[in-house]
């Protein structure tokens, strides 16, 4: 089935895409949650981008959301924002120690990152993890 979303994710000012560092430096397991998370929530409508796979983020982090999954015991949350209407940018793999972000300063950075690619493009590119 075709995807109905792309996914981007966040390139450093030294041109690191920090999505696929934490891809290819993730576990197995993680690599393959993550990859069907994506693959499922890219054939659904922004609609139904809901828990348990996803969820609006508020607080500290309003203007992020979240991809959950959970891998080799690590709740991982994947954040990113939506642009236009089948655009969804990753800025940061975080994890969560209860109600804490693992790093700590996840929603600053998360934050911080979507507003460089808000003011500059090419901060972001295609994901290049295969999803098809």
């Amino acid at each position: 089935m075709a995807l109905l979303w792309t996914f981007r994710s966040y390139v450093d000012g030294g041109g690191t895409d920090l999505i696929w560092d934490w891809f290819e430096h993730a576990t197995k397991q993680a690599r393959g949650k993550f990859r069907s998370k994506l693959r499922i929530l890219g054939q659904l409508g922004r609609d139904e981008w809901r828990r348990p796979l996803f969820d609006t983020l508020g607080d500290d982090c309003t203007g992020l959301w979240e991809i959950r999954f959970s891998a080799n015991n690590v709740p991982w949350r994947p954040l990113g924002f939506f642009q236009g209407d089948a655009v969804f940018t990753l800025v940061i793999c975080a994890t969560k120690d209860g109600d804490r972000w693992i790093p700590g300063n996840t929603c600053h950075l998360g934050l911080r990152r979507k507003a460089e690619i808000l003011q500059n493009p090419m901060r972001a590119h295609g994901l290049p993890i295969p999803l098809q």
